[in-house]
C-alpha cells in the first residue's frame, strides 16, 4: 500500500516527459512499464535511508527531480544533487550499475 501511496504523487504524463522516453515515444519504439516506475523506486530508496546527498550522472537528473518532489511530499528536506558528465568505464561503454562497471562511494557523517 505505501508503493502506491508514493507512486500516486507522479502522472504518467509527468514520468512520459523525461527527454529519453520523449525521443522514444518519436521514434516510435517500446517503452516497458518498469522503466516508468524505476525513477520512483530510485527517489523511494533516497526517502527510505534519508538521503541529504546523491552523486550521478547528468544523465540521472530527471531522476533526482523525482527524488527532491518525494522527498517534499514526504516531509524531507530534498536532497543536494551532484551531477557529473556521464563517465566510460573500462570499455566505451558509460559506466553504469546495471552495466556493473561503476564505482560505489559511501560517505558516512
Amino acid at each position: 500500500m505505501k508503493f502506491i501511496n508514493q507512486i500516486s504523487n507522479f502522472t504518467v504524463n509527468e514520468i512520459l516527459s523525461r527527454d529519453s522516453f520523449q525521443n522514444r515515444i518519436k521514434l516510435g519504439n517500446s517503452i516497458c512499464l518498469h522503466e516508468l516506475i524505476v525513477p520512483i523506486l530510485q527517489a523511494w530508496d533516497s526517502i527510505f535511508i534519508g538521503a541529504q546527498v546523491e552523486i550521478g550522472g547528468n544523465d540521472q537528473l530527471f531522476n533526482f527531480k523525482l527524488t527532491r518532489e518525494l522527498q517534499i511530499c514526504n516531509k524531507q528536506n530534498p536532497q543536494v544533487c551532484i551531477l557529473t558528465p556521464i563517465i566510460n568505464g573500462l570499455t566505451v561503454e558509460k559506466m553504469s550499475k546495471s552495466l556493473g562497471n561503476c564505482i560505489f562511494l559511501m560517505i558516512i557523517i
